[in-house]
């Protein structure tokens, strides 16, 4: 079972059969939770969220001295609905929001691999909730797959800022 195979792969025994299984030690991904009010003026305070979204695009995937930066924004988009009381027809008063929200990234070069880094932002879970008249509060997951934490780094997305220390990472490992 101590085999290694070509790709990193290692045989996997289950039932008389082997399969396998990838290696997915190398795999590197920084996770960001999003939890954010943030003020649209057009939110009345009494629509509905009938339906959201959340996309990213990056902006610059740049070396600067000893780090990394990636910068970017994630785009909130929602359909805000009346009150069902309030109009004979909803469908034609259903108003579209977005909300860009930037985002940078910090990572020192020497904790990533070496070679060609293939990075890439998504975000998931998203959720939009009417806070009151002018108000939302957005929560997400960002996962940045490609970059490593364990050198640390510095993150922010909107008003929030995450700064964890490589110590953390040697303390963890002990």
């Amino acid at each position: 079972m101590g085999e290694v195979l070509e790709g990193g792969r290692k045989p996997l025994a289950q039932a008389g059969r082997e399969f396998l299984v990838a290696d997915l030690s190398w795999q590197q991904a920084i996770e960001l939770f999003i939890d954010q009010e943030v003020f649209i003026d057009v939110v009345h305070g009494n629509e509905s969220v009938s339906e959201y979204s959340a996309l990213t695009e990056v902006t610059t995937f740049e070396q600067r001295g000893e780090q990394l930066f990636l910068e970017g924004n994630v785009l909130f988009t929602a359909y805000l609905e009346p009150p069902e009381d309030s109009v004979p027809d909803r469908a034609e008063v259903v108003e579209q929001i977005q909300h860009r929200m930037p985002f940078d990234v910090s990572v020192p070069v020497d904790a990533q691999i070496a070679g060609l880094l293939n990075v890439s932002v998504n975000v998931s879970d998203a959720t939009m909730d009417i806070l009151g008249p002018g108000w939302m509060h957005i929560r997400a997951f960002m996962k940045i797959e490609g970059l490593s934490q364990e050198g640390g780094y510095i993150a922010h997305c909107g008003a929030q800022e995450a700064v964890v220390s490589a110590s953390v990472f040697t303390n963890l490992a002990k």
